[in-house]
C-alpha cells in the first residue's frame, strides 16, 4: 500500500513539472529512478500515464483520469490519518517517517520509553527515502520527518521543504567515516570492508528534522 501511495505522489509531482528531471529533483531521486518508477505504474495499470511533447511532459487521456484519482486518495489518505490523531487530546502520539538508521531506532525508542506510561500512546514511524518522507509529511502521513542529505545540498533542501510548507532543523551534522578491517588473504593481499551505514562517498552530511505547523501545538 505504501509503494503505491509513492508512486501516486511519484505522478503526480510529474504532472505538477511536466518533466521527469524537475520532477526528480523535487522528490531527492535520480531521474532513472524517477524513469523506472514512472514505467513499472504504467505497465501495472496496462497503459501510458503520460506523453512525451514539446511542452514537456504531459498526461494522456486516461493518464488525466487516472491523476484526478490519485489526487483524491492523496487527500483522502491525510484526512484518514488526521482521524485517527484527532480523538483522543490526550494520547501520546509519535508519527514518524524517517531514512532507515539504527540511530533514529535508538533515539524513538528512548523517546518512547520516557513516555507516561498511564496515558495512550500512539507510535507509527516509517522507514522509507527522503522523498518520499519530505511528501509524507507535507501530505499529512507523518507528522514529523528526518532526512540525511549532503552539506552541500543545505540550500536546495531547505528552499524546497520551504516550498512545501514545512518547517526545518538541523539535528545532527557529520564528517564522514571509515572503518577498515585487515584480513590476510591469498599471497599476503590486503582486504579492506567498510563497515556501518556511513559511506565515504557521503562526503559530509547533515541530518534535518521537519515537521508541519500542527506539531508545534501538539509538542509545545
Amino acid at each position: 500500500m505504501n509503494n503505491d501511495i509513492a508512486l501516486f505522489r511519484y505522478a503526480v509531482e510529474v504532472e505538477k513539472t511536466a518533466s521527469i528531471t524537475l520532477a526528480a529533483e523535487n522528490l531527492y531521486m535520480s531521474q532513472p529512478s524517477l524513469s523506472k518508477a514512472i514505467r513499472d505504474l504504467e505497465a501495472r495499470l496496462g497503459y501510458n500515464v503520460f506523453e512525451r511533447t514539446s511542452r514537456g511532459i504531459l498526461p494522456t487521456r486516461k493518464g488525466r483520469v487516472f491523476l484526478g484519482h490519485a489526487h483524491a486518495i492523496l487527500r483522502q489518505m491525510a484526512q484518514i490519518e488526521a482521524l485517527s490523531t484527532g480523538d483522543e487530546s490526550s494520547a501520546q502520539v509519535l508519527s514518524l517517517s524517517t531514512a532507515q538508521s539504527p540511530y533514529v531506532a535508538e533515539a524513538v525508542t528512548r523517546f518512547v520509553a520516557s513516555l507516561d506510561g498511564q496515558k495512550a500512546i500512539r507510535v507509527r514511524v516509517q522507514e522509507t527515502d527522503a522523498a518520499t518522507t519530505i511528501e509524507n509529511v507535507a501530505g499529512g502521513e507523518a507528522r514529523l520527518g528526518i532526512i540525511r542529505h549532503l552539506s552541500s545540498e543545505d540550500g536546495r533542501t531547505v528552499e524546497t521543504l520551504k516550498k512545501k510548507g514545512l518547517k526545518s532543523e538541523t539535528v545532527w551534522e557529520y564528517e564522514p567515516a571509515l572503518l577498515l578491517s585487515r584480513v590476510a588473504g591469498i599471497g599476503g593481499t590486503w582486504l579492506f570492508f567498510a563497515t556501518g551505514d556511513i559511506s565515504i562517498m557521503d562526503n559530509d552530511a547533515t541530518w534535518v528534522m521537519m515537521f508541519n505547523k500542527k506539531i508545534l501545538n501538539d509538542f509545545s
